[in-house]
């Protein structure tokens, strides 16, 4: 009547290990994860010398913005000019996104002050490369003339004087000497411009006077008509690359006033970085060290205890299942003496834990019609009408063992009949297995 034993459930068993596993290993490799970036967040807070990043960040903008002015000021490139309004533009969409990012490095009136400063500074950056410009604009001018003179020189004097001319020779050198201070003149100039040499600019003057001097020795001399005209154009250029080389002189003045100017707008702003920006105190660096390990014992602990439950859930179901293939889902092998039940009759028939029938009574053959030499070491299912009937019985006797149950049983004859059954366990005897009772009456 027993059911059979259920097999022990060794793909559950296994699938439940592997779930537990693999949840305990993405655990791990998570509080791993954390604990490195948590490792390189120290190293990174150990090898700044100045913690405050953003600060550091925008010092590098202001920097670039003044190399690329600087180097602009000397070429004019529009790929430096470029570089420095970019490096600009970079400073001012930093500043409030440091500003959102983390809020308690930056005092109340850190962003208006750092602000104003900028704008100070961006506008007496205008204010430079505006002057630069009317600068650049002058001195293209300036080339232009040079440009012009020694073009009349080679292509409209030279070839008007031969050597066999009676003041040939004489023009030859009057103009060689013109070309020859035209040049040097272009060449001081550049020097000014380029490394603000004062003695450069005084040479210039010299180159003026002395090529005005050779022009008008020149032009003493007897010029065939076309080679007078030539010369009066390049007295012309001469007098006019003259004006405009003292009004660049002061131009170059102007230039360098508004770099001063600049560059004092700039320190300002570094000035305001520094105030309102400091280095993080050598003891709030600390604290943030200490708070930083602390998060990782913090995090090894954790990793510890997730382990040891993970194992010990494992080791729980483990352990339960083995129990459970041990020992009869109904009686344990190792069970005290039952109670007596409260009726005193004697059980109708005995049978095994697997329902094999080893004892028939007389009261046995009276109820069924079968003998105990046809009953011994028959199932007990053979009794009943059907196995849905022993699955039932076999719930409600786990439910309650000490109760009378009712059911249907068949008689050898084949007429199915109703009995009452009360179970009896039965002591196990030395070296017998234990047996179980069943006192059936008819209903």
């Amino acid at each position: 009547m027993v059911p059979a034993r259920r097999p022990f459930p060794f793909k559950k068993i296994a699938l439940l290990g592997g779930l537990e596993i693999l949840l305990l290993t993405g655990l791990w490799w998570m509080t791993l994860r954390r604990m490195d970036r948590m490792n390189q967040a120290v190293n990174d807070l150990s090898e700044l010398s100045d913690p405050s990043p953003f600060r550091a960040a925008l010092m590098g903008h202001l920097g670039k913005i003044h190399l690329g002015l600087e180097a602009y000021f000397k070429s004019s490139d529009p790929a430096l000019l470029d570089q420095a309004s970019q490096s600009r533009r970079e400073f001012e969409t930093s500043l409030p996104e440091f500003k959102k990012q983390s809020p308690r490095l930056f005092p109340p009136d850190a962003m208006e002050e750092i602000g104003k400063s900028f704008v100070a500074f961006k506008e007496a950056v205008d204010h430079a490369l505006d002057a630069n410009a009317r600068r650049f604009e002058h001195r293209g001018k300036i080339e232009k003339n040079f440009a012009q003179i020694l073009s009349h020189i080679y292509r409209d004097i030279r070839p008007l004087i031969r050597d066999a001319q009676p003041d040939g020779q004489e023009r030859k050198e009057a103009i060689l000497q013109v070309e020859n201070q035209a040049r040097a003149w272009q060449q001081n100039i550049l020097k000014v411009w380029t490394q603000s040499a004062e003695a450069a600019k005084e040479i210039t003057y010299e180159n003026d006077n002395r090529g005005q001097t050779y022009l008008d020795r020149y032009a003493r001399l007897e010029l065939l008509p076309r080679e007078r005209k030539v010369q009066r154009m390049l007295l012309a250029l001469w007098k006019s690359n003259s004006d405009l080389a003292r009004e660049s002189f002061a131009r170059e003045k102007v230039v360098g006033e508004a770099k001063a100017f600049m560059d004092a707008r700039r320190a300002q702003v570094i000035s305001a970085l520094n105030t309102y920006l400091p280095a993080l105190p050598p003891a709030e660096l600390e604290a943030r060290k200490r708070g930083y390990a602390n998060s990782i014992r913090l995090h090894l602990a954790a990793a510890f205890v997730i382990g040891f439950l993970g194992l010990a859930s494992l080791a729980a179901v483990l352990l339960g299942a083995f129990r459970l293939r041990r020992g009869d889902p109904l009686w344990p092998r190792r069970r005290p003496p039952a109670a007596k039940p409260a009726s005193k009759q004697e059980p109708t028939l005995l049978m095994d834990l697997k329902g094999t029938v080893t004892s028939w009574s007389h009261a046995a053959e009276t109820l069924y019609g079968y003998t105990a030499s046809e009953m011994r070491g028959q199932s007990i299912s053979k009794l009943f009408e059907s196995e849905s009937d022993i699955e039932r019985l076999y719930k409600d006797l786990l439910r309650a063992p000490q109760a009378v149950f009712e059911t249907t049983h068949k008689a050898k004859s084949g007429v199915f009949f109703r009995v009452r059954i009360e179970f009896r366990p039965i002591a196990e005897a030395a070296g017998q297995p234990a047996e179980i009772g069943l006192v059936c009456t008819h209903k």
